[in-house]
């Protein structure tokens, strides 16, 4: 008997297939079932910084606890309160059946200078999400649209969650 098994969600180099004499394994099979997925977040909404001054911030991206990004890159951005910016941070991945999306977003305003107690950097909150496969690992056709869990919800963040394989064109 001979079996052939078509890998592309398994590879990271594209489709392929490979030709075995063995029935398939718990591996070649787990492979099959990989799902990838596209986590986008286009932009912020700052709702809480100084109100005369406006705010320096800047922002922890963390997908499933090891991909992280920082927007700024280094230092911090000068911001207004009710504005949007745009942040652009995107991740591909694959994702396992008993995997677990996390999606961690924090944000801190820091003051000038800083230090001392009487002028602590402002923690401005985060957001979380989890999916997991029983939930499609989030995969929606809409942003969605969180607040951080500062008391006045002090930024939001659109964050797009879609199959990698629904995309026009663009970066991998």
């Amino acid at each position: 008997m001979r079996t052939i098994i078509i890998l592309c969600a398994a590879t990271l180099f594209g489709c392929g297939t490979t030709d075995i004499t063995r029935p398939p394994s718990e591996e070649d099979l787990r492979a099959l079932l990989l799902t990838a997925i596209r986590i986008e977040i286009p932009e912020i909404l700052v709702a809480q910084a100084d109100p005369v001054f406006g705010g320096e911030i800047w922002f922890e991206f963390v997908v499933n606890g090891n991909l992280r990004l920082r927007w700024p890159e280094t230092g911090t951005a000068k911001v207004e309160n009710g504005m949007w910016y745009q942040i652009d941070a995107w991740y591909n991945l694959y994702l396992a059946p008993e995997d677990i999306l996390t999606v961690f977003i924090h944000g801190v305003e820091e003051d000038r200078p800083p230090g001392p107690p009487m002028n602590p950097d402002d923690d401005m909150g985060f957001i979380w999400l989890e999916f997991s496969h029983e939930d499609n690992f989030g995969i929606r056709q809409t942003a969605y649209l969180e607040r951080s869990t500062c008391p006045d919800a002090c930024f939001e963040a659109k964050i797009l969650i879609h199959r990698k394989e629904d995309e026009q064109g663009g970066q991998s």
